[in-house]
């Protein structure tokens, strides 16, 4: 076999690196063997094949994401480009809006009034800005937690591919009446496990990690009540005994 950047002759028939260049020397089943396991390794929402079908390599994706979620993240971790992971949040965002935006006009269609019901109106209508400002703000968040708790791993890039691929739980919204509660649980449930395969945390870490200002104020709050609790409790002593005093028991 001959070198196709530099033209050294090798005379071994399988794979091998060449001397001269460096470059791989193999045969044709080899080739295939390795492209296919590259090809592996990607999201088959930015394979290079399906370009030409988007829909397919958006159902393959969602595919991994529902039934292998553990490898499709892991695979996050050979992603540099984001701008494909934010076009797929996007679209299932979108999609998930508007699949709550038809149940909550069939449903609430003769109870809402005018102004609820251009409310709906604009909040379709810039879905698009309002999926955006969300996911900048959920990687904002979840890369802060993460720094503070020191168990990031990786870029906030690296952070921002889990949200948006994290997004597609979305389009669980299409589902009457359990939708939003079973998206939203599924979105947490996508991250932390994105955490966990690119950051390479713990779950429990990363759990712990996004819920730690709500564990403080739910703390702080729990505190006030029981002193105001201890407060009242001493306060209604205190006027009993000077209740008592003044009647001379």
């Amino acid at each position: 076999m001959n070198c196709q950047r530099c033209g050294y002759s090798s005379g071994i028939d399988f794979a091998v690196s060449c001397p001269l260049c460096g470059n791989l020397i193999a045969n044709s089943t080899v080739k295939h063997v390795i492209a296919g396991q590259i090809n592996e390794d990607e999201i088959p929402w930015e394979k290079q094949s399906n370009s030409s079908y988007p829909l397919n390599g958006l159902i393959e994706t969602l595919q991994e994401l529902f039934f292998q979620t553990n490898a499709f993240f892991k695979k996050l971790e050979n992603i540099q480009n984001s701008k494909k992971a934010l076009l797929f949040a996007l679209i299932t965002g979108s999609f998930g809006l508007t699949a709550s935006f038809i149940w909550s006009y069939l449903l609430n269609v003769s109870t809402s009034g005018i102004e609820s019901g251009q409310q709906r109106y604009l909040s379709y209508i810039f879905s698009p800005l309002l999926i955006l400002l969300q996911i900048l703000i959920s990687t904002i968040y979840v890369h802060f937690m993460l720094s503070i708790s020191r168990s990031k791993k990786e870029s906030i890039h690296s952070t921002l591919r889990i949200v948006c691929y994290s997004e597609g739980a979305m389009i669980l919204s299409a589902l009457p009446f359990i939708g939003s509660f079973l998206s939203t649980i599924t979105w947490f449930y996508f991250i932390i496990t994105g955490i966990h395969q690119v950051h390479e945390t713990s779950r429990w870490r990363a759990f712990f990690s996004l819920l730690l200002p709500f564990l403080v104020l739910f703390a702080v709050t729990f505190l006030l009540f029981f002193i105001a609790i201890a407060a009242g409790i001493a306060a209604g002593a205190n006027s009993t005994s000077i209740l008592q005093k003044l009647l001379g028991y």
